[in-house]
This record gives structure tokens, sequence and C-alpha cells, in this order.
């Protein structure tokens, strides 16, 4: 077994992970490694995103430039059938911001990961936890890697950006306030022979859930249904045959993808649950993104908060480790809470905009006429 040390181990290579240490490497001289689970060629969906995410690229000293031409595109339009069957520009809807891009996320998330190691970070895919242990100075990591075998590390501090999923909380008896169960089922679609997709969102809400639709920078359409995962297993919407029927079925979407093929015949399953972290008074550790709040997609907040957890959670780290202040860790835990109280408010108002299905499971939940509590859960039990 090879012995390691560090200051700090991230957990997740992804916007959030990447915020930290990139956050953490321009104004400290912390020696941080991320280590994260898959070989980063797994499936990131684009995503649609605000023009504010250049303000927080800014914030990490990185330049647009620094970015592929293709990896924000502008959205050109952006619409929503949502509480009638007339079309609805979504910015006015949904959001204060008149430009939005679709992220290519791949693209983004390579590009922060070479910014990470230029600036002397360490990463270190395929790599899974093994064993964590508490210590005097911070914790003692075992890890296991494909090609490496076991690595022993010591760090005084770990930040959790392992995602919706986390397979670290649990380890560590963290639980989570959960509210819902919404999962999201998709695949990527192309567009017929010869027609170029023009740089536009879709949504479309349907008595069982809301449908997601976007062009990417391949030329090829995200199409994803979004409901809670008891009933997408009650509709069998896992089935390729059962969600093309339930897409040829809407009123506005199907027009809109007329004459698509389907890029796989098989679907993907990805948690869309709202949730929070409860407060873990443990020394050295703190949550990050998705691994401390996440977000139902309607509301376009997951990567803001994300990165901007990230950088809030690295000068934490900072202050604490440099012995530069006192540890205002119980602040962020508050404030977590707050954003989500706050978030929770803004999800209702969105869903209450949809009358037309009231008496609906899915709707019925939303609208807050169903009292069903918040489960209070060591992990998640959502689909992967």
């Amino acid at each position: 077994m090879s012995a390691h040390g560090c200051d700090v181990v991230i957990f997740g290579a992804g916007p959030a992970g990447l915020s930290a240490g990139i956050t953490l490497l321009n104004h400290t001289q912390l020696s941080v490694w991320i280590v994260e689970q898959s070989n980063l060629q797994s499936l990131r969906v684009g995503e649609s995103v605000s023009a504010s995410i250049f303000s927080l690229l800014d914030y990490l000293q990185l330049s647009r430039d620094e970015f592929p031409p293709t990896c924000f595109l502008p959205t050109y339009s952006s619409t929503a059938y949502w509480g009638s069957d007339k079309p609805t520009n979504r910015e006015s809807l949904f959001s204060v911001e008149s430009q939005g891009y679709q992220l290519d996320r791949q693209a983004f998330d390579f590009s922060l990961m070479e910014k990470f190691t230029a600036l002397g970070g360490h990463l270190l895919p395929r790599c899974h936890i093994q064993q964590m242990q508490p210590t005097t100075q911070g914790w003692q990591l075992r890890f296991d890697h494909v090609e490496q075998g076991s690595l022993s590390v010591e760090c005084r501090f770990i930040l959790d950006a392992s995602g919706r999923q986390t397979s670290l909380a649990p380890k560590l008896g963290i639980r989570y306030r959960e509210v819902d169960r919404l999962t999201g089922v998709g695949l990527f679609m192309q567009p017929p022979a010869g027609q170029s997709l023009v740089q536009e969102q879709w949504i479309e809400s349907t008595e069982l859930g809301w449908w997601y639709c976007a062009a990417t920078p391949g030329n090829q359409w995200v199409v994803t249904f979004f409901s809670d995962a008891d009933l997408l297993h009650q509709h069998r919407l896992n089935r390729l045959d059962c969600w093309l029927s339930l897409l040829a079925s809407t009123h506005k979407m199907k027009n809109k993808l007329a004459g698509a093929r389907t890029c796989s015949s098989k679907l993907w399953l990805k948690s869309a649950a709202s949730k929070c972290c409860l407060p873990a008074w443990l020394s050295g550790y703190l949550p990050v993104g998705d691994a401390a709040l996440a977000f139902d997609p309607i509301t376009s907040m997951g990567l803001g908060f994300a990165m901007t957890s990230g950088a809030e959670a690295a000068r934490i780290v900072a202050s604490l480790l440099g012995g530069l202040g006192v540890d205002v860790s119980p602040d962020y835990w508050q404030q977590l809470n707050q954003h989500f109280q706050s978030y929770l408010k803004n999800r209702q108002q969105f869903y209450t905009l949809e009358q037309r299905w009231s008496s609906a499971p899915f709707w019925h939940r939303r609208h807050g006429e169903s009292k069903e509590p918040a489960s209070d859960t060591a992990q998640p039990h959502l689909y992967t």
C-alpha cells in the first residue's frame, strides 16, 4: 500500500468539487486532491444556464477563451406550455435572467479539470473509498485504484462533492431531508436528415409530469421526461416503447420532434429529487453542490449553486487550515438551510402555475395538498 499526504481531499470531479479545488489553489498554498469514482467518461447531460455563469467563472479566474467555442451556445428561443396550451416565453415565466445558454457539460467539466491540474491540483479518477477514519489531525483515508492498487492518504479536511447519490454520506452517518422523488428519464434524439437545429428549449407539462427538450451542441435534442419514481415505475416509463408512447401523446412536443429518431435504445434514469443535507457537526468535513442541496431542474438552480457552494466551502477551509479566523462552518450549515427553505417556496410557486391536473398524483403532491411528510433518510433511495 502506497502512502500519501495532502491538505484537502475533495470527493467528486464535477463543477462543485472543481470550483472548490480551483478556489483553494487560486488563493492558498494548500495541496488539494480530487478523487472521482468514474473514469470521467460517464454521461453528462447538457443543461441550460443563465449569463450569471460568467461571473462565477470570473471569480474562479477562468476566461471564456479557456472553454471550447461550442461550450456556451446562446438559447434563442425558450418556450413553455405550462399552465396553458398557449406558449409562454420561459425566461419571463421561470427566470429573471434575459439571456440563456445551452451548456456542453462534458466540455465545461473537462475545461475545469484542465484548470485545476494546471494550478497544481492532483486529480485521481477510478478511485473508490474503502475506509475513512478521523484522526487528531484530520482524516485517514484508504482508496482502491484500478491501476495503482490500494492508496493510503492522510488529509486535514474533506469536501464531499460526490453528487446526489453520494456514497460518502452514508459512511459518515449523514442524513438528508427529502421532499420528493423526482426522476428524469430520457435520451438523445437525432433530427431528420439535413435539418439543423435552432438553439432553443421546450417545456411541456402533462398529467404525469413534464417534458424538457433542448438542442445540444452536437445537433441533437436532449429529451427528458420528469416525474416521481413511483409513477415512472407504475407506467413502465423506463421502457423505451412506453416512453415513446407517452411522448406521442403530448400536444406540442410530439410535433416538435416529428421525424426525429432515437440515438439509443436505452433510456437513462437520473435522480432529480429535492433534498437537503441535515447539519453534520463533523470536524474537517463539509458537503457542497448536490451532496449538500439538490434542486428540481425546473428552477435551473443546480449548477450555479454547485459552483458557489464549492467556492464558499473552500473559503471556509482556507480560513480554518490557515489559522486566519474563527470557525464559520456553523454559519455555512445555517445558510444551507435558509437557502433550501427559500428554494422550496420558489419551487411551489413554479408548480402552482400549473392547475390543469391538480388532482393527479404528481401535481397534487406539489400543490401541497397531499400532506405527505418529508422523509429523513440515511441515503437517497431513487434511481441512479
